[in-house]
């Protein structure tokens, strides 16, 4: 019980036997006020909550990692002036805000609207709510304290923010092309002028440009734009109890984190991109082939969850028709399922790329390596023509995905 309370009970107590026992008017009119006092000041503090609004503006999509602002917009819809309020906002778990989330408002006015601010942070993928705000009151004394919860919870979608890696070649050039262009272009050996740059070995002499030659002082060739027809496709493991490790660094965020990096890098170098994967919602496919149509994968990979009964085998089976030869397909798993294999052997017949990011379960459940067959199964993909990435917890992810590059070209 707070002190101010214990302290009007006393009080009023005192006034109360004083008054009977004296039989003094004074003290009888003090204790009459003592009483009312509570009742009164209990009456105020629940009226102060009455006719007060709260909407919130917050952004529904937002990355991984960045900061944005939520707003909070306060009304009094009454006939009467609130006084001593403060409305507090409510963050979920993994956002972060290095500002205060309480703000005192001394007094507001029948029809007026306030307006606060504040920065926050996203530090996870996936679908959060904020909220809800409350507003506090109390009466003017401080003897009691009410309560009470203004706005519905808004949902965020927190897309996961795909990694800066560079898969270039070690003669010049990337696995998706050596320029960057919003329609499906490489740099190379085709038709339109691109640049003129330096000479590299292995260039062909009928395309050096002697003009430049003769003005930079060293030999400069032409290089131009070619189609460019390699698709990417990725396959996620979303089935239930694959996933392995603790907040950041489970087998499904680091595969996640794979696929929306892959993707996001092929359609800035002008290939199209896929994603297919099976949770509790059921299966799951997604194209892209412009930058207009990458958040449709970061979409689906925010809401991505390892509650799926479909083993990965099945779901690159279910999406084979759908990946064309020459294409570079990526499967991001944990699970060592042995029609991989199978897979591996037909779409390497097919002229299909895949390269498996197989990530080792106990090293992300943190027990100590074992016997538990990883390597041996990477040995059987690649003899099947897959090229595999074993990743840990703790290793480079942007490292393999540059291998993962190297191996599609």
């Amino acid at each position: 019980m707070p002190v101010q309370q214990v302290f009007m009970i006393a009080a009023t107590a005192f006034m109360l036997a004083a008054a009977v026992f004296r039989n003094v008017p004074n003290l009888q009119f003090m204790a009459g006020v003592t009483v009312a006092l509570p009742i009164v000041a209990y009456a105020a503090c629940r009226l102060g909550l009455r006719g007060l609004e709260c909407r919130r503006k917050a952004p529904q999509r937002v990355f991984e990692g960045s900061d944005f602002t939520v707003s909070l917009r306060v009304r009094n819809g009454g006939r009467m002036p609130k006084f001593f309020l403060r409305v507090s906002d409510a963050l979920p778990e993994w956002f972060a805000s290095d500002s205060y989330l309480s703000f005192a408002i001394p007094a507001a006015w029948p029809g007026k609207r306030l307006e606060f601010a504040y920065q926050a942070r996203a530090e996870k993928r996936g679908v959060f709510a904020v909220g809800p705000a409350s507003v506090q009151t109390s009466d003017p004394v401080g003897l009691f304290q009410a309560q009470k919860s203004l706005s519905e919870r808004t949902e965020m979608v927190v897309y996961p923010t795909p990694l800066p890696f560079d898969a270039q070649q070690r003669g010049g050039g990337h696995a998706f092309g050596t320029i960057e262009t919003e329609r499906p272009a490489v740099a190379g050996r085709g038709f339109e002028f691109a640049t003129i740059r330096e000479y590299r070995p292995g260039d062909e002499q009928k395309r050096i440009h002697w003009k430049s030659t003769a003005r930079l002082g060293k030999l400069a060739v032409v290089e131009f734009e070619q189609s460019f027809a390699r698709d990417v496709a990725i396959c996620l493991d979303a089935r239930a109890g694959t996933e392995l490790g603790e907040g950041k660094k489970t087998t499904l965020e680091v595969a996640v984190k794979a696929a929306a990096s892959l993707a996001g890098f092929a359609i800035r170098h002008g290939a199209s991109a896929s994603l297919d994967f099976s949770d509790a919602a059921g299966p799951h496919s997604v194209r892209a082939s412009n930058r207009d149509e990458i958040n449709a994968i970061y979409e689906a990979l925010a809401r991505a969850n390892a509650d799926g009964a479909e083993r990965i085998g099945a779901v690159l089976k279910r999406m084979a028709a759908q990946v064309n030869p020459g294409s570079l397909a990526m499967a991001a798993t944990g699970d060592l399922d042995e029609s991989l294999i199978e897979v591996a052997a037909r779409w390497s017949a097919r002229r299909v790329h895949l390269c498996v990011l197989l990530l080792d379960a106990q090293a992300f459940a943190g027990r100590p390596p074992g016997e538990d067959g990883v390597p041996a199964f990477a040995a059987a993909l690649s003899r099947a023509g897959a090229s595999v990435q074993i990743l840990g917890p703790d290793d480079d992810l942007a490292a393999a995905l540059r291998r993962i590059g190297y191996a599609a070209i």
